[in-house]
């Protein structure tokens, strides 16, 4: 691999098989070891020794992705077989339209859940106004109803930025990445958008 791989990288994992919905699990990476590579897997996953699994992860404005399979289950830590290659694609931009609706999120790091209102919508994000500021890297869950199209959100993101309102220095605006957004829920709100917004989008 000549990829240089960094320890706590959040990644995302996709089962293979048993999974049309194409739903991913958070992780991190902790380790790259000779024949192997260690991801901490901050939530429970139905995984099994053997399974084969689809790994991604984003640096800087490129996604990447390689397949693998699982050699070890120790607790919350996979070890996985590393791969032979990963794979590179361009992140495109993702069409945004302004919003206003409530959202919860728990940091993966802290507990409690906390309110907070979301103020813009893309397909590979939101940006979210509340009262805590968040650090950058910062993983955290997220959960949303959209109700005109009864669309559920629960996935994991990351903060790419944070800063204080411009209007009100009590509160902070927020920019998070989706890391593990299913493949039919980026669908559905790919074409959520598009009706709002009478925008084309590309529902890759």
């Amino acid at each position: 691999m000549a990829l240089a791989l960094q320890k706590n990288l959040p990644v995302s994992v996709c089962p293979v098989e048993n999974n049309e919905e194409g739903l991913k699990y958070q992780g991190q990476l902790k380790e790259i070891a000779k024949d192997s590579i260690v991801l901490f897997m901050g939530e429970s996953a139905p995984l099994s020794v053997g399974a084969e699994i689809v790994v991604e992860f984003k640096v800087e404005k490129n996604q990447f992705f390689f397949e693998t399979t699982i050699k070890k289950i120790n607790g919350a830590m996979l070890d996985l077989h590393k791969p032979k290659a990963i794979h590179k694609s361009k992140i495109r931009e993702g069409h945004r339209m302004s919003t206003d609706m409530k959202m919860n999120y728990t940091p993966w790091t802290e507990s409690g859940r906390f309110e907070t209102k979301l103020t813009d919508l893309s397909e590979l994000g939101v940006r979210m106004q509340g009262r805590k500021e968040l650090k950058k890297g910062m993983l955290i869950s997220i959960d949303f109803y959209i109700k005109e199209d009864k669309i559920r959100v629960l996935c994991q993101g990351q903060v790419a930025w944070c800063r204080v309102n411009e209007e009100n220095d009590q509160l902070f605006d927020t920019g998070v990445e989706f890391t593990t957004i299913s493949n039919e829920t980026r669908k559905r709100l790919t074409r959520f958008i598009q009706k709002q917004t009478g925008v084309t989008v590309d529902p890759q």
